[in-house]
């Protein structure tokens, strides 16, 4: 079953942090894992979704809040192209100064959220880039949907500043050193880095990776990955709109 094909030391782990005795570490980790059965090694994710070549659309009704969302293939975190994307969704949709919550937000009145962000559901494996409306009363979601890609057509054009750049590096290079202010974070953030990249290290790598995408990289990026044809669009609508 799952647990005896998973739950396996060579698929174990282990992050400590902190003013510890690694001998004793290690006999504390014999103790409370040195019973598990070896077992086989936990099997590699080898499926590979074929290439999306046309828009998917959904709708669901219900009583709940209309909202959209919108969803493109992008890339795992190894890949060289997702801090690019990263700093896309950061510049887009982060904080009162992104140039979507100014725009559809505070400006057109269009939405009362806005979001968009990078690496959805995770970043082992080629994950997405999701962008997620909210209308305001009375707001068709057609109307907010297209207000949406209008942004993301800017950024393709080359809108984007070197101070919307710098400030969305300075946001992100912000989170990663906050998730290691405390033994908690620096464990936790070594340990699922090291399961899913296979180096600790790539915690502090990616700091420079960031550093080194260009406002270039952002337009390449959108114009690469944002587009029609890469994306699935899906709606929660009241069953009596």
């Amino acid at each position: 079953d799952f647990y005896d094909k998973y739950y396996v030391p060579s698929n174990i782990t282990i992050g400590i942090a902190g003013d510890v005795d690694p001998d004793q570490m290690k006999e504390f980790a014999e103790m409370y894992f040195g019973d598990l059965r070896e077992g086989e090694p936990a099997p590699m994710v080898t499926t590979l979704e074929p290439e999306q070549r046309g828009e998917r659309r959904f709708t669901i009704e219900g009583n709940t809040q209309p909202i959209m969302l919108m969803g493109y293939h992008g890339v795992a975190q190894s890949h060289e192209d997702y801090e690019a994307l990263n700093l896309v969704g950061n510049i887009i949709s982060s904080g009162r100064t992104s140039r979507l919550y100014k725009k559809l937000v505070e400006e057109d009145q269009l939405a009362l959220q806005v979001g968009a962000f990078n690496g959805f559901p995770g970043s082992k494996f080629a994950s997405m880039f999701l962008t997620l409306a909210v209308p305001n009363m009375g707001v068709e979601l057609d109307s907010l949907e297209q207000a949406v890609y209008t942004e993301i057509d800017s950024v393709k054009a080359g809108v984007l500043t070197e101070e919307e750049l710098e400030r969305a590096r300075t946001n992100i290079r912000a989170g990663i050193i906050r998730g290691l202010n405390n033994n908690t974070g620096l464990a936790s953030n070594f340990a699922s880095t090291y399961a899913t990249q296979g180096d600790w290290r790539e915690v502090f790598l990616r700091l420079d990776r960031i550093d080194d995408v260009t406002l270039e990289d952002l337009q390449r990026v959108a114009e690469k990955y944002l587009v029609k044809q890469n994306r699935t669009v899906g709606a929660t609508v009241r069953a009596d709109s």
